[in-house]
C-alpha cells in the first residue's frame, strides 16, 4: 500500500487565506445530496452490489451514481434554473487501482435505485458528457466539470443521475461508496450558484437639526490703522488645523495568528489531535505534519463539523481537529502536529 507523508508549508496557509478573503461574494457553494451509488457487472448481471463499500470499474462493471437537487436553495417554491449555475464538479476517490486507464461520464436516462439495481435491469445511457477521464494512481481524489449535465436537469431534463464507464479495457479501479466506513471518502456533487444581486436598501431618515448656539456679544470697533506700505511678499501660512479622529475598523478580518499542537508520541491507532484558537479567534484554515511511515490522515476538518453542526453558511469553528490513522501497523511511537490559522472575524 502506497502512504504519504503530508508536508504542511506557510505558503498554502497564505494561499488558502487570499482564497477566503477573495471569495466572490456573488456566487455560492452547495454539496448535493448523495442518494444512490452502486455498480453493476456483466459477469453477475443478476446480482445487485447497492451495500458493498466499493464502486468498482472494469472492462465488466459500470458504476452508477444519483444526486438529489432538490436541496438546493429555493426549492422549496421554485428550484433555480440551469442560467444560476456558475460550476458544478463531480469528485470521486480512488481507493485502488489495478490496472490504470480512463473513464467517460454518461447520462443515466432511465429509473433505477441501489437497492434494486442489476445489469440485467440496467437503464440506458445518454451520449457522452466527459470523455476519457484518467485514473492512475490510487488514494487520490478525481474531480469531473459536470456543469453542463447539472444545468440540464435544472432546466428540465431527468435527474437519474450518472453513469462511469471505462474507456476502454485497460482500466481496472476500486471508487469509496457512502458505505464505506474505512476511508469513508464518498462521491461528491459540489454546485457553485450565480446569488442575484439584492434590492438597494431605503435611504435612512434625515436626523434633525442641532440647536443653533448662542452668539457671542460683539466686542468693541478698534480704531483704524494708518494705510500701510504695498507689499509683494504675501504674509506667513497659518497653523496646520489638528487631525481628525481615526474612524471605526470596516468588517473583515484581523489579529492573525497561526497555533501548532503535537500530540502525544505513542503507537495508539487512530490519534486525534486538535488545535485551539485563543481568546473567541476562529479557524480559517488548518493542516497537519508527521514524519511517520506508514501513516495517512483519515480526515482534517473545523471541530464543528464533528458535531454536526457545521452547514452550508453556518458559523466558523475556534478549533481544527485531524485524525490520523496506521496505514500500516507499526508498534513505534508516533505523533502528529497539528496547525490551526486564525483570526478575529468581525461582523
Amino acid at each position: 500500500m502506497r502512504t504519504r507523508a503530508p508536508d504542511l508549508r506557510w505558503s498554502r496557509i497564505v494561499l488558502l487565506l487570499a482564497a477566503v478573503i477573495l471569495l466572490p461574494n456573488s456566487s455560492f457553494a452547495i454539496l448535493a445530496p448523495l442518494t444512490d451509488d452502486t455498480y453493476t457487472s456483466s459477469s453477475s448481471p443478476a446480482s445487485n452490489f447497492g451495500g458493498e463499500s466499493v464502486l468498482r470499474l472494469s472492462a465488466t462493471t459500470t458504476t452508477f451514481l444519483k444526486f438529489d437537487l432538490t436541496t438546493l436553495p429555493g426549492c422549496a417554491a421554485t428550484c433555480p434554473t440551469g442560467s444560476d449555475v456558475a460550476k458544478a464538479s463531480l469528485t470521486v476517490f480512488v481507493n485502488k487501482v489495478n490496472a490504470p486507464g480512463s473513464f467517460d461520464v454518461k447520462p443515466v436516462t432511465g429509473a433505477w435505485a441501489e437497492g434494486t439495481l442489476t445489469q440485467a435491469a440496467a437503464p440506458a445511457l445518454g451520449a457522452v458528457e466527459v470523455a476519457a477521464v484518467p485514473v492512475g494512481a490510487p488514494w487520490e481524489f478525481v474531480t469531473v466539470d459536470v456543469t453542463g449535465l447539472v444545468q440540464d436537469w435544472l432546466d428540465g431534463a431527468p435527474n437519474q443521475g450518472v453513469a462511469l464507464v471505462p474507456n476502454g479495457a485497460g482500466l481496472s479501479a476500486r471508487l469509496d461508496s457512502k458505505e464505506n466506513r474505512i476511508t469513508s471518502h464518498q462521491a461528491v456533487l459540489d454546485i457553485v450558484l450565480v446569488g442575484p444581486e439584492g434590492p438597494t436598501g431605503p435611504t435612512g431618515a434625515t436626523g434633525a437639526t442641532g440647536p443653533t448656539g448662542a452668539t457671542g456679544a460683539t466686542g468693541a470697533t478698534g480704531a483704524t490703522g494708518g494705510i500701510g506700505p504695498a507689499s509683494l511678499v504675501p504674509g506667513p501660512t497659518g497653523p496646520t488645523g489638528p487631525t481628525g479622529a481615526t474612524g471605526a475598523t470596516g468588517p473583515g478580518l484581523s489579529s492573525f495568528e497561526i497555533r501548532v499542537v503535537t500530540g502525544v508520541a505513542n503507537s495508539d491507532s487512530p490519534k486525534s489531535v486538535a488545535a485551539t484558537c485563543p481568546g473567541g479567534k476562529k479557524a480559517l484554515a488548518g493542516g497537519y505534519f508527521t514524519g511517520a511511515p506508514g501513516v495517512a490522515a483519515v480526515r482534517s476538518f473545523p471541530q464543528n463539523f464533528l458535531s454536526g453542526a457545521v452547514t452550508n453558511g453556518g458559523g466558523l469553528s475556534d478549533s481544527w481537529t485531524v485524525l490520523m490513522e496506521e496505514m500500516v501497523a507499526t508498534a513505534a511511537p508516533w505523533d502528529v502536529t497539528v496547525y490551526v490559522l486564525c483570526a478575529t472575524v468581525s461582523p
